[in-house]
């Protein structure tokens, strides 16, 4: 199965052009902070879809913590990719546009592109991928420490975040790591 040519896509503010900077440059550890709606995860679908595209990585890991944002809506049904393709909302559209619909479907079909949800992180090793870290600011400490440690080699990691949107903010492993 071959990738959409997708869209272009050009960075449109100075932070946008640095987190892709970094990025290019091939740093393994980047974190790209800001408000909602500032561009974050578009930025790393777009880096990351690009880096699929060319073949320089072999797989895509989308993580995030298992932290409400409010009040419960119970169990959501369907398997556990289903489930958190419902927390990745937003960022499964972005690789839509720059992957294409059908071929983001055989990747997320394949394993290609792999969600997961923190907690199920242990045992696993990031090697030749990358690993975006969305809302990262409800990571503790050892959650972060657990996300580092999994990096191997020809891996990045990116940490996308708002640190004002901690819901335990002196327990967030972002606000602690970037201080």
């Amino acid at each position: 199965f071959q990738p959409s040519k997708g869209i272009e896509f050009y960075p449109r503010t100075d932070n946008q052009k640095l987190l892709l900077r970094y990025l290019r440059e091939g740093r393994q550890q980047v974190y790209s902070l800001g408000v909602v709606g500032s561009g974050k995860s578009m930025v790393c679908a777009y880096y990351a879809s690009e880096m699929l595209k060319s073949r320089k990585i072999d797989k895509i890991y989308l993580l995030r913590p298992n932290v409400s944002a409010g009040k419960s809506h119970g169990a959501i049904p369907g398997t556990l990719q289903e489930k958190l393709a419902v927390l990745f909302g937003q960022t499964l559209l972005h690789f839509e546009k720059f992957l294409g619909k059908g071929f983001l479907e055989y990747c997320l079909a394949s394993g290609t592109i792999e969600l997961l949800s923190i907690e199920y992180l242990r045992g696993y090793s990031f090697e030749n991928c990358i690993a975006i870290v969305e809302e990262s600011q409800g990571l503790t400490e050892d959650q972060f420490e657990m996300v580092m440690t999994r990096a191997g080699t020809g891996s990045q990691t990116i940490y996308t975040g708002d640190e004002r949107q901690a819901v335990e903010a002196d327990k967030s492993g972002l606000r602690k790591t970037v201080d």
